[in-house]
This record gives C-alpha cells, sequence and structure tokens, in this order.
C-alpha cells in the first residue's frame, strides 16, 4: 500500500517502477523509454485538462460579461427608445394646429402636421387620439413611405393603460408621459403616451408612438449576437427572436431553468437541440418596470471553444509526446544498438560459433566491453583452432607423408570459402571441419593406415569407414552440424559415386563440397610412399576432369584455379613450419629408441 503522507514524486516513481516491474520488459530499450513515456504522457493528459479548464473558465467568465453586458443592452436600447419615443410626443403636441386640428376631429390637417415629423424621426407608428379615446388620426410605417399603412378610425384599447392615462391629462413626479408594452394591431410594441392640451392648457387628447418589440429585438440581436425574449408586467411572453412555439419547460419558456425568471437570475435550457445559458432583467421606463427580457447566449462555441482547445492541446501535447518518444527511441537505439550486437556475438559464441564478433567500437564503456568481448572471442576461437589442430597433428603423426594435411584442409577450406564470398561463421565451420575431417581414422589399424603396398578390398572398405567412426567420435562434441557434415561427407560426390553413404549433389552442401576439392588438391601435391607430389597444374587438371565427370562442384573448383598460386605461397610457408615440427618428431622418436 502507498504511504498517505509520501511525496508526490516519490509515489509517482514508485508506480513507474511497478508498472516496469509488471510488464517485465526483456528489452533494455523499452526500459530506458517506458518511464519517459509514461511520465510524458501523465504531464500531457494533466496539462491538456487543466489548460482546458483554465480556457473554459476564461470563456465562461466571458460569456457571463457577454450575459450582463446583453442584458444591459437590451434595457438600455428599451429605454433610448423610449426616449426617441418622447421627442416625437413633444414634438407633435406642441406643434402649432394639432390641438384645433384634434378638436376640430380634422384628420387631414393632422395628417399634414404629424406624418412628416414621425417619417423624419423614423417612428413605426404614430396615432392622435381625443379625448374620449377615439383615434382621430393613425399611421403605420413598415420602413418606407411605400408601405406607409393609414389606421382607420377606432377606440383605444383598455389595455393601453399610458394612453387612457395621457388622455385624462394624468401626471405624477415623473412628468405627464407615459409607456408601456402593449399589443398593437401589428403586434406586440413598445409605446408612449403624451397629452394634448388646447390654449386654455385642458387637455383634449392624446398622441401615442409605438415601435414594435420584434423591430427592437432584432437590433439588439445584430449587435449583440444574442437572443432574447421580452415578457410584459405579469409574465407573460410578449416577443422574442425564438420561435414562440419553441417556448417550453424545458427551457424555463426563455427563462432558463432554475432561475426563478427574477432579475438577475442564470439559467439555462435547450431548444432546438442547442443549450443556452439565459439572464433575467428588468425593462425600465421613467424609472418603473413596464416588464422583463431575458437575454439568451448559445453554449455551442463554448462548447466548440473547449473541445477545439482541447483537440489543440491534445495535438501539441500529442505531438511533444512523440517528439519526446522518437528522441528516447533514437537515444535508446544508439545505447541499446551496440549492446544487440554484444548479445547477438555472444550468442552466436554460446551456440558453437566461435567466429562471432561484435564489432563494437563506440568510445565508452559498452565500446570498452565490445572490445573485450571481442579479444576474449578472438582468443577462445585460436585456443579452439589450436586444440583441433593439435589433435589433428597427432593422429598425423602416425604417418610422416600426411603430417600437416589436416591443418591445410582446414586453411584451404575456409581460404575456398572466402573466395566464393561465403560468410565469417562458415569460414570457422570450413576451417574446423578441414581439421577434424579424418579424425575417424584414428580407428583404423596403423597396418593398414600406414599400409605402403596396394590395399586390399577389406582394407579399402576399412578405410572408407573412416568418415563413419569420425562422426561417432564426434556425436557427443555437439560440434556445428556444418563441421559434422564435412566430416562424413568429405569423400562423398557429386555423382552418387563417394563413400561411405553414396550421397548424391542434392543432398550435399556447399561444405563437405568445399573440403572435397581441398582434400583432394593437398592430396595430389602432397608426397606420398607410393607416388611423387603432383604440380599445382596437374592436380588442377585433375579437378577439373572430376568437375566435368560429374564428381567435384566446379564453382569450388574454379574458385581453386583462382586462388591457387596465393594458396601455394602461403603454403610454402606452412610447410618449411611442419618440416621443423616433423624432424623434431623423429628426433625425438630416436632418442627414444637410442635410450631403450
Amino acid at each position: 500500500m502507498w504511504a498517505a503522507n509520501a511525496p508526490a514524486d516519490v509515489l509517482c516513481m514508485a508506480f513507474l517502477r511497478r508498472l516496469v516491474l509488471s510488464l517485465r520488459l526483456r528489452r533494455v530499450k523499452w526500459k530506458i523509454m517506458l518511464p519517459f513515456a509514461v511520465l510524458t504522457g501523465l504531464f500531457a493528459v494533466f496539462a491538456t485538462r487543466n489548460i482546458t479548464e483554465l480556457v473554459t473558465s476564461s470563456l465562461d467568465d466571458k460569456l457571463r460579461a457577454q450575459l450582463v453586458s446583453g442584458s444591459q443592452q437590451t434595457a438600455d436600447e428599451v429605454a433610448k427608445r423610449e426616449r426617441d419615443h418622447l421627442e416625437v410626443v413633444r414634438s407633435v403636441a406642441f406643434t402649432q394646429g394639432v390641438s384645433e386640428a384634434l378638436a376640430n376631429g380634422d384628420q387631414n390637417r393632422l395628417e399634414a402636421l404629424v406624418l412628416p415629423q414621425a417619417a423624419n424621426a423614423a417612428i413605426e407608428g404614430a396615432e392622435v387620439f381625443d379625448r374620449s379615446g377615439k383615434r382621430v388620426y393613425g399611421v403605420w410605417m413598415a420602413g418606407d413611405s411605400a408601405s406607409r399603412q393609414t389606421l382607420p378610425p377606432g377606440l383605444a384599447p383598455a389595455e393601453w393603460t399610458a394612453v387612457w392615462a395621457a388622455i385624462a391629462g394624468r401626471s405624477d413626479a415623473r412628468g405627464d408621459k407615459w409607456a408601456q408594452l402593449a399589443m398593437t394591431g401589428n403586434g406586440p410594441a413598445l409605446l408612449t403616451a403624451g397629452p394634448i392640451f388646447d390654449e386654455q392648457g385642458m387637455a383634449v387628447g392624446a398622441v401615442v408612438v409605438t415601435t414594435r418589440l420584434d423591430t427592437i429585438l432584432r437590433g439588439i440581436k445584430r449587435e449583440t449576437l444574442g437572443e432574447i425574449a421580452v415578457f410584459d408586467s405579469t409574465g407573460s411572453l410578449m416577443a422574442a427572436t425564438f420561435d414562440a412555439a419553441d417556448a417550453s419547460a424545458g427551457n424555463g419558456f426563455f427563462r432558463g431553468t432554475g432561475s426563478g425568471g427574477t432579475p438577475g437570475s442564470q439559467g439555462s435550457g435547450s431548444i432546438l437541440g442547442r443549450q443556452y445559458r439565459f439572464l433575467n432583467s428588468d425593462l425600465r421606463v421613467r424609472g418603473e418596470p413596464i416588464g422583463a427580457a431575458s437575454f439568451a447566449l448559445s453554449l455551442d462555441a463554448l462548447a466548440t471553444t473547449s473541445q477545439s482547445a482541447r483537440l489543440r492541446m491534445s495535438l501539441i501535447f500529442g505531438g511533444i509526446t512523440v517528439a519526446v518518444m522518437a528522441v528516447g527511441w533514437l537515444i535508446a537505439r544508439e545505447l541499446t544498438g551496440p549492446l544487440g550486437l554484444l548479445v547477438a556475438a555472444a550468442t552466436s559464441v554460446s551456440k558453437g560459433d566461435l567466429s562471432a564478433r561484435s564489432n563494437v567500437r563506440t568510445g565508452d564503456e559498452i565500446g570498452m566491453l565490445g572490445m573485450r568481448f571481442d579479444a576474449m572471442a578472438e582468443r577462445l576461437e585460436q585456443q579452439h583452432i589450436a586444440t583441433i589442430g593439435a589433435l589433428a597433428s597427432a593422429i598425423e603423426a602416425r604417418d610422416p607423408y600426411t603430417a600437416g594435411h589436416s591443418v591445410r584442409v582446414g586453411d584451404l577450406s575456409a581460404e575456398l570459402g572466402s573466395g566464393m564470398g561465403m560468410p565469417r561463421p562458415a569460414l570457422h565451420h570450413l576451417r574446423v571441419g578441414g581439421l577434424l575431417h579424418d579424425i575417424g581414422k584414428i580407428g583404423v589399424r596403423d597396418t593398414v593406415l600406414l599400409k605402403p603396398g596396394r590395399l586390399s578390398d577389406d582394407e579399402r572398405r576399412l578405410i572408407e569407414q573412416h568418415p563413419t567412426i569420425g562422426l561417432r567420435i564426434l556425436e557427443s562434441a555437439d560440434l556445428p552440424r556444418e563441421v559434422l557434415e564435412i566430416v562424413g561427407g568429405h569423400h562423398e560426390r557429386l555423382n552418387g559415386s563417394g563413400y561411405p553413404l553414396g550421397l548424391s549433389a542434392e543432398e550435399l552442401s556447399m561444405f563437405p563440397r568445399i573440403t572435397a576439392v581441398a582434400d583432394v588438391y593437398d592430396a595430389l601435391t602432397t608426397d606420398r610412399p607410393y607416388r611423387p607430389a603432383m604440380s599445382p597444374q596437374e592436380a588442377l587438371r585433375i579437378l577439373w576432369r572430376d568437375a566435368e565427370a560429374g564428381l567435384m562442384d566446379s564453382e569450388v573448383v574454379a574458385t581453386m584455379r583462382r586462388i591457387v598460386q596465393l594458396w601455394e605461397e602461403r603454403r610454402a610457408i606452412q610447410g618449411v613450419q611442419t618440416k621443423a615440427w616433423i624432424d623434431s618428431l623423429e628426433a625425438l622418436r630416436s632418442a627414444r629408441r637410442e635410450a631403450a
């Protein structure tokens, strides 16, 4: 269990250690990379989350500020429209001739006096009522003179309390002008009313200026990019930039759920699958509330920006993680590449390939280890070859005429393999196989092996068993398969006429084929009791004849022709060493005979 009071970095390192151990990673590269990858990944996750939260929090603060600003702008726009109305109301009420035309019910005169002012102020509606509340003149303009509509006479609705207060000439501490939100023949509107007085100061009627709420809300939406809903003093929805049919309990009927609809309260809700946040406020005119409004902003922008920020951060930190992984992989490869070469070389040596080398030559501790390993492998190979060579020489010591034969066959086999482009491990197998190719002669009696004259059929059959005897001797030595192929197959021929098994070309690998050529060449160019040594040219002619007859591998014989000069030069040096060894051996034998 983790200690409750352990520092965070200690816990993190303990977690990483347990993770590495639990995965049982077998490669140093991953043991190096995994902690960095995990730490970078954790950093990326935490950083992405925190930055996204910061961005989201900042956006949420910005959204709240926009809600407050939009709500204030809505209230200000309604108040501004009411002030514009007041200017028109005052202008019309104090225009000379309006009160006389109203008292006389002169609609044409009123049109001549009111219409120019309404059009000049870009007012949507202007109406004049007499003291009985009857409309004497009214005009509705939807933006231009071509769509102007003259309203028919009619009685002011009872709900138009502002109009009836103006007609009655009522006033309060704020004056004798009145405003309200009301339904008109052209939809819900903001209307402002003021009295018209005659020359004696008596109220003879009222002038009313109106602007549809839809017009006001569209202007606010253009400026704030928000959605607005307006409610009357009873809380009933009057107008909205939303479709009124979309009002539901799920969005608090355009007030937001959980808000209660009180001024300053906020709520949220869904409209047509989009989430909105609402801010409620009062609409005040003349210092008194005439209704309420809710200002709404879509949360899609917040969600989109949050997702975009999360995506950007994920991409950025994902890229950083990939970069860290790539750099870590390159560093790990730089460190573990030489280790891999050392492991491969050690594996090859453990399997018997003493020719394997790591060839690691870096300037660090790994390079020093590689150099020491290669030196050790070199000594092992030399000792191995020397031991096998000593064994072969001990066998050949029985016959001075064959002294050095196995060593030369091993060296020549390796030279032929090198000339044919074979890899270093194969050359090692060729050399060892050449040294051991006649080890089976241990099992052949001296009377047969050293017989100077012609062998009988039984004696020949016995001699021809030495490859099989050699395989029996080496079966417990755990030598490479290629070496055993040479020992057992160097007297086989491609046409199946060889011994001891009469194998054909398809059954013979390149290893016994090479050693067979080396064995025959050395035998032909070495003095024997029954004949003198042949020249290299004579030996090559015989080998080529055998190749054409299907006995020898023609590629190997061709290689022998190509390297024969270099080989003979090297052989001459080895011959001096061999002669010295034979002379010392003969001197030793003579000394023993004299002592006896």
